[in-house]
Protein backbone atom coordinates (compact mmCIF):
# COMPACT_ATOMS: atom_id res chain seq x y z
CA UNK A 1 0.00 0.00 0.00
CA UNK A 2 2.88 2.35 0.76
CA UNK A 3 4.25 1.81 -2.75
CA UNK A 4 0.88 2.70 -4.25
CA UNK A 5 0.74 5.79 -2.05
CA UNK A 6 4.12 6.98 -3.31
CA UNK A 7 3.10 6.30 -6.91
CA UNK A 8 0.13 8.62 -6.48
CA UNK A 9 2.41 11.22 -4.93
CA UNK A 10 4.73 11.08 -7.95
CA UNK A 11 1.78 11.33 -10.33
CA UNK A 12 0.49 14.33 -8.40
CA UNK A 13 3.87 16.07 -8.52
CA UNK A 14 4.22 15.46 -12.27
CA UNK A 15 0.70 16.70 -12.99
CA UNK A 16 1.28 19.74 -10.81
CA UNK A 17 4.54 20.51 -12.60
CA UNK A 18 2.86 20.16 -15.99
CA UNK A 19 0.00 22.42 -14.91
CA UNK A 20 2.44 25.02 -13.59
CA UNK A 21 4.49 24.96 -16.80
CA UNK A 22 1.41 25.22 -19.00
CA UNK A 23 0.13 28.25 -17.07
CA UNK A 24 3.57 29.85 -17.15
CA UNK A 25 4.04 29.22 -20.87
CA UNK A 26 0.54 30.47 -21.65
CA UNK A 27 1.27 33.72 -19.88
CA UNK A 28 4.47 34.15 -21.89
CA UNK A 29 2.79 33.36 -25.19
CA UNK A 30 0.00 35.85 -24.71
CA UNK A 31 2.57 38.61 -24.82
CA UNK A 32 4.91 37.09 -27.43
CA UNK A 33 2.56 36.29 -30.29
CA UNK A 34 3.37 32.55 -30.30
CA UNK A 35 0.60 30.56 -32.05
CA UNK A 36 -1.79 28.49 -29.99
CA UNK A 37 -1.20 24.78 -29.61
CA UNK A 38 -0.37 21.97 -27.23
CA UNK A 39 3.22 21.04 -26.27
CA UNK A 40 2.03 17.57 -25.19
CA UNK A 41 3.81 15.43 -22.63
CA UNK A 42 7.18 16.42 -21.12
CA UNK A 43 10.13 15.30 -23.32
CA UNK A 44 8.11 13.22 -25.81
CA UNK A 45 5.61 15.99 -26.59
CA UNK A 46 3.16 14.83 -29.27
CA UNK A 47 5.67 12.63 -31.07
CA UNK A 48 3.75 9.38 -30.56
CA UNK A 49 0.59 10.82 -32.11
CA UNK A 50 2.63 12.33 -34.95
CA UNK A 51 4.38 9.05 -35.84
CA UNK A 52 1.21 6.98 -35.39
CA UNK A 53 -0.69 9.15 -37.86
CA UNK A 54 2.11 8.70 -40.39
CA UNK A 55 1.64 4.92 -40.29
CA UNK A 56 -2.15 5.15 -40.47
CA UNK A 57 -4.41 5.27 -43.53
CA UNK A 58 -4.75 9.05 -43.01
CA UNK A 59 -1.25 10.45 -42.39
CA UNK A 60 -2.53 14.05 -42.53
CA UNK A 61 -4.83 13.47 -39.55
CA UNK A 62 -2.23 14.88 -37.12
CA UNK A 63 -2.20 18.21 -38.96
CA UNK A 64 -5.94 18.32 -39.68
CA UNK A 65 -6.88 17.72 -36.05
CA UNK A 66 -4.72 20.59 -34.78
CA UNK A 67 -5.57 22.86 -37.67
CA UNK A 68 -9.28 22.59 -36.82
CA UNK A 69 -8.53 23.26 -33.15
CA UNK A 70 -5.86 25.99 -33.26
CA UNK A 71 -5.89 27.39 -36.81
CA UNK A 72 -3.61 27.08 -39.84
CA UNK A 73 -0.49 27.89 -37.81
CA UNK A 74 -0.02 26.14 -34.47
CA UNK A 75 2.67 25.05 -32.04
CA UNK A 76 3.50 21.53 -30.95
CA UNK A 77 6.42 19.46 -29.68
CA UNK A 78 7.63 16.57 -31.83
CA UNK A 79 10.86 14.60 -32.11
CA UNK A 80 12.24 16.23 -28.98
CA UNK A 81 11.87 19.84 -30.12
CA UNK A 82 9.19 22.56 -29.79
CA UNK A 83 8.11 23.57 -33.29
CA UNK A 84 5.61 25.82 -35.05
CA UNK A 85 3.70 24.11 -37.86
CA UNK A 86 2.23 26.06 -40.77
CA UNK A 87 -0.47 24.68 -43.06
CA UNK A 88 -1.04 28.11 -44.59
CA UNK A 89 0.19 28.32 -48.24
CA UNK A 90 0.95 32.04 -47.95
CA UNK A 91 3.03 31.61 -44.80
CA UNK A 92 4.87 28.66 -46.34
CA UNK A 93 5.61 30.69 -49.46
CA UNK A 94 7.20 33.47 -47.39
CA UNK A 95 9.32 30.94 -45.47
CA UNK A 96 10.52 29.11 -48.60
CA UNK A 97 11.38 32.36 -50.39
CA UNK A 98 13.53 33.52 -47.47
CA UNK A 99 15.43 30.34 -46.62
CA UNK A 100 19.04 31.28 -45.92
CA UNK A 101 18.13 34.90 -45.19
CA UNK A 102 15.43 35.36 -42.56
CA UNK A 103 14.91 31.65 -42.00
CA UNK A 104 17.75 29.17 -41.48
CA UNK A 105 16.96 25.52 -42.34
CA UNK A 106 17.01 23.11 -39.42
CA UNK A 107 16.26 19.41 -39.17
CA UNK A 108 15.36 17.00 -36.35
CA UNK A 109 18.23 15.82 -34.20
CA UNK A 110 17.74 12.27 -35.48
CA UNK A 111 18.60 13.37 -39.03
CA UNK A 112 21.78 15.08 -37.79
CA UNK A 113 22.73 11.98 -35.80
CA UNK A 114 22.32 9.64 -38.77
CA UNK A 115 23.55 11.79 -41.67
CA UNK A 116 26.27 13.60 -39.71
CA UNK A 117 27.29 17.20 -39.19
CA UNK A 118 28.84 17.42 -42.68
CA UNK A 119 25.63 16.44 -44.49
CA UNK A 120 24.43 18.77 -47.25
CA UNK A 121 21.31 19.30 -45.15
CA UNK A 122 23.45 21.08 -42.56
CA UNK A 123 24.92 23.54 -45.07
CA UNK A 124 23.63 27.09 -45.29
CA UNK A 125 24.40 30.30 -47.13
CA UNK A 126 26.97 30.49 -49.94
CA UNK A 127 28.33 26.97 -49.31
CA UNK A 128 24.88 25.45 -49.77
CA UNK A 129 24.32 27.37 -53.01
CA UNK A 130 27.70 26.28 -54.35
CA UNK A 131 27.13 22.60 -53.58
CA UNK A 132 23.60 22.71 -55.02
CA UNK A 133 24.96 24.31 -58.20
CA UNK A 134 27.60 21.57 -58.58
CA UNK A 135 25.05 18.81 -58.04
CA UNK A 136 22.57 20.49 -60.38
CA UNK A 137 25.17 20.69 -63.13
CA UNK A 138 25.98 17.00 -62.71
CA UNK A 139 22.33 15.91 -62.76
CA UNK A 140 21.58 18.05 -65.83
CA UNK A 141 24.39 16.60 -67.94
CA UNK A 142 23.15 15.02 -71.21
CA UNK A 143 25.16 11.83 -70.60
CA UNK A 144 23.56 11.23 -67.20
CA UNK A 145 20.08 12.02 -68.51
CA UNK A 146 20.49 9.52 -71.33
CA UNK A 147 21.70 6.82 -68.97
CA UNK A 148 18.95 7.43 -66.43
CA UNK A 149 16.32 7.39 -69.18
CA UNK A 150 17.51 3.98 -70.40
CA UNK A 151 17.58 2.57 -66.86
CA UNK A 152 14.12 3.93 -66.05
CA UNK A 153 12.66 2.40 -69.21
CA UNK A 154 14.24 -0.98 -68.48
CA UNK A 155 13.12 -1.08 -64.84
CA UNK A 156 9.59 0.04 -65.71
CA UNK A 157 9.28 -2.79 -68.24
CA UNK A 158 10.53 -5.33 -65.69
CA UNK A 159 8.09 -3.99 -63.10
CA UNK A 160 5.12 -4.11 -65.49
CA UNK A 161 5.96 -7.71 -66.36
CA UNK A 162 5.96 -8.62 -62.66
CA UNK A 163 2.39 -7.32 -62.27
CA UNK A 164 0.87 -10.05 -64.43
CA UNK A 165 0.44 -12.50 -61.54
CA UNK A 166 -0.52 -9.90 -58.91
CA UNK A 167 -4.15 -9.30 -57.97
CA UNK A 168 -3.42 -6.01 -56.18
CA UNK A 169 -0.73 -3.51 -57.16
CA UNK A 170 0.30 -0.64 -54.86
CA UNK A 171 1.56 1.92 -57.35
CA UNK A 172 3.30 4.10 -54.76
CA UNK A 173 5.36 1.16 -53.50
CA UNK A 174 6.23 0.11 -57.04
CA UNK A 175 7.35 3.62 -58.01
CA UNK A 176 9.51 3.79 -54.88
CA UNK A 177 11.17 0.49 -55.82
CA UNK A 178 11.88 1.67 -59.35
CA UNK A 179 13.33 4.96 -58.08
CA UNK A 180 15.61 3.18 -55.61
CA UNK A 181 16.80 0.65 -58.20
CA UNK A 182 17.60 3.36 -60.75
CA UNK A 183 19.48 5.58 -58.28
CA UNK A 184 21.55 2.70 -56.92
CA UNK A 185 22.33 1.60 -60.46
CA UNK A 186 23.44 5.11 -61.49
CA UNK A 187 25.31 6.10 -58.31
CA UNK A 188 27.02 2.86 -57.24
CA UNK A 189 26.54 0.56 -60.27
CA UNK A 190 24.68 -2.17 -58.39
CA UNK A 191 22.31 -4.25 -60.50
CA UNK A 192 19.34 -6.39 -59.30
CA UNK A 193 20.47 -9.25 -57.11
CA UNK A 194 21.43 -10.04 -53.53
CA UNK A 195 23.58 -6.92 -53.14
CA UNK A 196 20.67 -4.69 -54.17
CA UNK A 197 18.27 -6.50 -51.83
CA UNK A 198 20.77 -6.08 -48.98
CA UNK A 199 21.02 -2.34 -49.68
CA UNK A 200 17.23 -2.03 -49.69
CA UNK A 201 16.98 -3.65 -46.26
CA UNK A 202 19.75 -1.50 -44.82
CA UNK A 203 18.34 1.67 -46.37
CA UNK A 204 14.88 0.90 -44.95
CA UNK A 205 16.34 0.56 -41.44
CA UNK A 206 18.17 3.88 -41.74
CA UNK A 207 15.06 5.67 -43.02
CA UNK A 208 13.03 4.45 -40.04
CA UNK A 209 15.42 6.27 -37.72
CA UNK A 210 15.08 9.65 -39.42
CA UNK A 211 11.66 10.25 -37.85
CA UNK A 212 11.71 9.04 -34.26
CA UNK A 213 12.46 10.20 -30.73
CA UNK A 214 16.14 11.29 -30.39
CA UNK A 215 16.94 8.57 -27.84
CA UNK A 216 20.00 6.35 -28.41
CA UNK A 217 19.52 3.65 -25.78
CA UNK A 218 19.98 0.05 -26.98
CA UNK A 219 16.74 -1.22 -28.44
CA UNK A 220 15.44 2.21 -29.53
CA UNK A 221 14.70 3.01 -33.15
CA UNK A 222 17.52 5.58 -33.44
CA UNK A 223 20.05 3.20 -31.89
CA UNK A 224 19.17 0.49 -34.42
CA UNK A 225 19.45 2.88 -37.35
CA UNK A 226 22.84 4.14 -36.17
CA UNK A 227 24.11 0.58 -35.88
CA UNK A 228 23.17 -0.01 -39.51
CA UNK A 229 24.71 3.29 -40.54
Amino acid sequence: MEVIHWCWVVVGVVMGWCWYKSIKNKAKEEGSGVPRGNPGWPVIGETIDFIASGWSSRPVSFMEKRKSRYGKVFKTNILGKPVIVSTDPEVNKVVLQNIGNIFIPAYPQTITEILGESSILQMNGSLQKRVHALLGGFLRSPQLKARITRDIERYVKLTLDSWKDQHIVYVQDEVRKITFDVLVRVLVSITPGEDLNFMKREFAEVIKGLICLPIKFPGTRLYKSLKVH
